[in-house]
């Protein structure tokens, strides 16, 4: 697996892209079933933990989908660095998706 260095460290970063979303909406779940999203604004820490954890799997998804398609496409096995883009690019467009829907969800409501 290690011999395609590049596709296994996108795969590496697809899966902490994943744990990095799933604690950002986790958090969010936590903070709306407590009714302490209500209070948030722009100066209190969740708010800004949220947002940090945004850009960090922003950041991640970007970097894993480099690697993954730099080791898919010069590497050896592929397996690992195809499983990393694949799995980065859906988890990526799926928190887009969601992020989307409800930013125009809550603008028009």
């Amino acid at each position: 697996m290690w011999q395609n260095r590049a596709g296994s460290v996108g795969f590496l970063l697809s899966i902490l892209q994943l744990a990095i979303y799933a604690g950002m909406f986790g958090l969010m779940s936590h903070l709306v079933s407590s009714g302490r999203a209500e209070e948030l604004n722009e100066h209190s820490a969740e708010s800004w933990t949220v947002v940090v954890l945004l850009l960090a799997g922003m950041l991640t998804t970007a970097v894993a989908l480099f690697l993954s398609l730099y080791g898919a496409i010069r590497g050896v096995p592929k397996t690992p660095a195809i499983i990393g883009l694949c799995l980065s690019f859906f988890v990526g467009a799926t928190v887009t998706f969601v992020l989307l829907i409800g930013a125009l969800s809550g603008a028009q409501g």
